[in-house]
């Protein structure tokens, strides 16, 4: 039996008789994001996929297309998301963004609407008005995701069939420039910090490379002071219960160190301060702890940093650009960029580049100006 085709105005899709008899209604449509999909309905009587059809395509039209009407609202769509799929899957700091985020900058605008009724029009005019009052590109891209992942959760629920937030790109926001420190300023930070009460921190920041928190919750047990290693699993984090320990994620992040000499005298220090831990410092075997024997707060330190760089006339700086200086110290003394990734624990080699392209090139510069002289003068100096 051949199709029957009921021609329609173009744009509307088509309504056609299969081969078994029964009948099939195919449009084409866009997605938010710019896909494009065909949505199909099939029965055996003709009169009900006629008008199926007629209602998808006027959905369709109006953008409302794969909503259902009793999907509930947005403040109710996130505390389901947020409970059953971020708290138990994600780690502590990631829940309390996501449940910050929605409620400082996305609740407040979309929460009471229905899901239904949320467009990409909506969702874009939430976000130029965040970028309004002055917020970052990158925060404004962690909302992109917050209400990204909140759908997706909502379509893989059956609740949506779209995601209106798919569509949205990154910000082309300007990205930061890297702060570090010359060597001089580095060497003059070491010297005016030994005296400090984060001097143990400080020299394994600078002689690592780690992470603040992997630096303040580096334990005794991850230390091989004969083989001259320290194996980093654990960083140090603060949450409402207290002080705790939390697994690095990446197994990039999770990485072996080796221990120079400014990271073993610094080791070699803290060692003379164990008498003042306190019992959480004690349970959680810390090697740092802060001034009255607990745990050492990031802010702490970063405050103490910050006041150490004003004591020998730099711009303060916080604790993340203590590893870009040791990457830029890296790099200038032509260590591999795969090294320093390792080194460094990025989760690819592209962020290592990325971060540092600019001082990369500088290099680059400086080896072709090498080849150029030795060129032209047919000798290496």
């Amino acid at each position: 039996m051949a199709r029957i085709r009921l021609r329609r105005d173009k744009g509307t899709g088509a309504i056609f008789q299969l081969n078994d008899g029964r009948w099939r209604s195919e449009i084409a449509y866009r997605t938010p994001d710019g896909r494009r999909k065909v949505a199909t309905f099939t029965r055996m009587k003709k009169g009900p996929v006629v008008a199926e059809h007629n209602r998808r395509v006027h959905s369709i039209e109006n953008g409302t297309y794969g909503r259902r009407e009793n999907a509930g609202t947005l403040d109710a769509l996130v505390a389901e998301w947020l409970e059953n799929e971020i708290r138990p899957n994600r780690a502590a700091d990631t829940y309390r963004s996501y449940s910050e985020l929605y409620e400082n900058h996305i609740g407040p605008k979309l929460g009471k609407m229905r899901l239904d009724q949320i467009t990409l029009l909506h969702v874009r005019e939430l976000l130029r008005t965040r970028k309004s009052i002055g917020l970052s590109a990158s925060t404004v891209d962690r909302i992109k995701a917050t209400i990204r992942s909140a759908f997706s959760y909502a379509i893989s629920n059956g609740v949506l069939v779209t995601n209106p937030a798919s569509g949205l790109k990154a910000s082309k926001g300007q990205r930061r420039e890297v702060k570090y420190l010359e060597p001089g300023q580095a060497k003059a930070l070491i010297e005016v910090g030994r005296s400090s009460s984060i001097a143990g921190p400080l020299l394994v920041a600078l002689g690592t490379g780690m992470r603040l928190g992997e630096v303040l919750g580096l334990r005794w047990k991850d230390v091989d002071e004969s083989q001259r290693y320290i194996r980093l699993n654990f960083q140090l984090k603060r949450g409402p219960g207290g002080f705790r320990l939390d697994r690095l994620k990446t197994e990039s992040s999770r990485r072996t160190l080796e221990i120079n000499d400014t990271v073993a005298s610094a080791l070699q220090a803290a060692k003379t301060l164990q008498v003042q831990s306190n019992a959480v410092a004690r349970k959680l075997d810390l090697v740092f702890v802060g001034p009255e024997g607990g745990p050492m707060h990031q802010k702490y330190f970063n405050d103490q940093l910050k006041a150490l760089c004003r004591e020998i006339g730099v711009e303060p700086i916080s604790a993340h650009s203590l590893r870009h200086t040791v990457a830029t110290l890296l790099i200038a003394n032509n260590i591999d960029l795969a090294k320093i990734q390792q080194q460094l624990g990025h989760s690819s080699i592209t962020l290592t580049a990325d971060t540092y392209g600019h001082l990369i090139r500088a290099g680059g510069r400086i080896t072709a100006k090498a080849l150029d002289d030795a060129l032209r003068s047919g000798d290496v100096s």
